[in-house]
């Protein structure tokens, strides 16, 4: 009776594909904080607390039981449900002051962390969307937990619903 073996080289090469894909899962498991990574993405769910309109020096803040908020909770809902990627930009205190007392942004608050809703495995509750002024035009995100903002902005994929909502609300940009 004879006994077949392996090729000496098909046993080396299934083991070294093995670790590779093992090294690719690995990582991305642990960057994004999620195992299960390479499933299909639910669709994002937000509920703001409160959203804040900085239009020119003027702050509107739309709550809970306003027409014009749950407007913008729909369209916040369609506009962040993807992402094209990350870009390395923040928030200076000078930027951000000047967002809310010149220029025209979004402001959005949570009562509770949205930061896995986001897919960032960390604490959230606070984004900031430039709709005209400085960083408009791009779909950036800015996020943040308690006024500290991530070193870097997510890219929204497709921000037009969120701003055609703000333009039928009258919020249209200046330039």
């Amino acid at each position: 009776m004879t006994d077949r073996k392996m090729p000496k080289l098909l046993f080396p090469m299934m083991m070294a594909i093995l670790v590779i894909l093992l090294t690719v899962w690995g990582f991305y498991a642990l960057s994004t904080g999620d195992p299960l990574w390479f499933q299909p993405v639910p669709e994002r769910t937000y509920a703001p607390e409160r959203i804040t309109i900085h239009y020119y020096g003027e702050s509107t803040m739309l709550e809970s039981g306003d027409e014009a908020f749950r407007e913008l909770s729909a369209a916040l809902n369609q506009s962040l449900n993807d992402f094209r990627g990350r870009v390395s930009i923040g928030l200076s205190e000078v930027t951000l002051q000047d967002y809310r007392q010149k220029e025209y942004v979004l402001e959005v608050q949570f009562s509770d962390d949205v930061g896995a809703t986001v897919g960032l495995n960390m604490a959230l509750n606070h984004f900031l969307i430039p709709v005209d002024g400085r960083h408009s035009g791009n779909g950036y995100l800015f996020v943040g937990n308690n006024e500290e903002w991530l070193a870097s902005a997510l890219i929204i994929a497709a921000p037009q619903p969120l701003f055609t909502t703000l333009e039928n609300l009258g919020y249209i940009p200046k330039n």
